[in-house]
């Protein structure tokens, strides 16, 4: 399916989905490329679903929704009220990210429901989510360097996926970008708008940054 024709189905994603789960949905969120007008090929349209408490038919239900219907191309992560309440929103996880994404969510296009991703993003402590930050860029060093082990070639967009996701969460642990900034440019501009600019990188770093930005993505050796 085209990326025009995979986006034009948001609308219908989203009623099947108020349809299926009819006054338990707390809020739907729609993050990533598709919302933001940076969508290529292999984007997915990530979804962020909250409903109020789980039922043991929800995941069969999202199942048969994306995979009769959708394909692939559709990512919905589905959260519980009662149960982020219970741990607390200030230990909020989506996947392997940690507090720190409530702010992503917070920033997300709202498509039903309540915007309490932006109310509880307030509530969490800088410093909890300044520490989730820091250990997320940990997390993208450790993968860069198991591949650099165990990957005799490796995609250069692999190295350009990690090293700029790196960067921009350095940036925003320094406050040197924002994540509607991060929304609305594309990688190509954050290396010119704020990695250039970033006073945090050396030189050399923003010089292998670039080089890594502009070298043919099909090639799967990379040269510094």
């Amino acid at each position: 399916m085209s990326m025009v024709g995979l986006k034009n189905k948001i609308p219908a994603i989203v009623t099947e989905l108020e349809n299926k789960f009819s006054g338990r949905i707390i809020s739907l969120v729609g993050y990533g490329s598709y919302f933001f007008e940076r969508a290529h090929q292999s984007s997915d349209i990530d979804l962020c679903l909250l409903l109020d408490t789980r039922n043991e038919e929800d995941l069969i239900v999202l199942n048969k929704l994306i995979d009769g219907k959708h394909e692939s191309k559709v990512d919905i992560t589905v959260h519980y009220l009662d149960e982020i309440e219970c741990r607390g929103w200030e230990n909020f996880h989506h996947g392997t990210h940690g507090v720190f994404f409530l702010h992503h969510l917070a920033h997300a296009m709202l498509l039903s429901g309540s915007d309490i991703f932006a109310r509880k993003a307030h509530q969490v402590p800088t410093a909890k989510y300044t520490e989730s930050l820091i250990s997320q860029v940990h997390q993208y060093i450790d993968r860069i360097q198991t591949a650099l082990v165990n990957d005799n070639l490796i995609r250069i967009d692999f190295y350009r996926k990690y090293l700029t996701r790196i960067m921009i969460d350095m940036m925003l642990i320094n406050s040197e970008i924002s994540y509607r900034e991060i929304n609305t440019n594309s990688a190509i501009d954050i290396m010119d708008k704020f990695i250039n600019a970033s006073k945090i990188f050396s030189a050399e770093s923003k010089k292998i940054h670039r080089k890594i930005m502009t070298q043919d993505a099909d090639r799967k050796d990379i040269t510094l």
